[in-house]
């Protein structure tokens, strides 16, 4: 089982990180610690986390304790702990504040800087937001290009919110895969032929 979870991760940190090599992952799964290493250390961390998760598990694992969101929760916490940095985003105890955000060149605020983080996490991670920011980008720009009026992109935008909230209500209410996609098809048709 050891040999096992040492290759996993290793794969796994390939796929992130062409920089670490199997010893990499070899040494920080049986001493904890790395020597030599010069590429990213946040691939050091993802190993490290593997390795507590791993250890976490194990004893779940054996008492077949049964998948809940709690559990799920949990083992994302431990698998990115050290890994983000939440300081480039907002600052300690900032709740989306007017002043300059850190590290921020383009002079947003925090209110700005965290909105767009918030709003770029829901396009990534929901496929009908997904799908309603291509559609919303793609009618934006015939306004640029002037094969739409300013208007009728309007008026789209009004309907495409409707029915992206539409979308959204049935999707959050669907759990099978298939059942969401049919919904995700049928925003697609829907922005698109308005």
């Amino acid at each position: 089982m050891d040999s096992f979870r040492i290759l996993f991760a290793s794969h796994s940190g390939k796929i992130e990180s062409k920089e670490i090599a199997y010893h990499d992952t070899r040494e920080i799964f049986e001493n904890g610690k790395v020597v030599g290493y010069t590429g990213d250390p946040r691939a050091l961390f993802e190993l490290q986390n593997q390795k507590v998760c791993y250890d976490f598990l194990k004893s779940r694992i054996i008492e077949k304790e049964p998948l809940s969101i709690p559990l799920i929760l949990e083992i994302h916490r431990i698998l990115t702990a050290g890994v983000y940095d939440e300081r480039r985003y907002l600052r300690p105890g900032c709740n989306y504040c007017g002043d300059p955000a850190p590290n921020n060149e383009e002079g947003k605020t925090c209110r700005e800087a965290g909105s767009a983080k918030s709003f770029r996490a829901k396009v990534l991670n929901n496929e009908v937001w997904a799908v309603h920011q291509r559609a919303y980008k793609k009618h934006f720009a015939r306004t640029r290009k002037r094969t739409m009026r300013r208007a009728e992109f309007e008026v789209w935008e009004q309907k495409s919110e409707q029915f992206r909230e539409e979308a959204l209500a049935q999707y959050d209410q669907t759990a099978a895969t298939e059942e969401r996609q049919k919904i995700v098809d049928k925003l697609t048709e829907e922005l698109n032929k308005v």
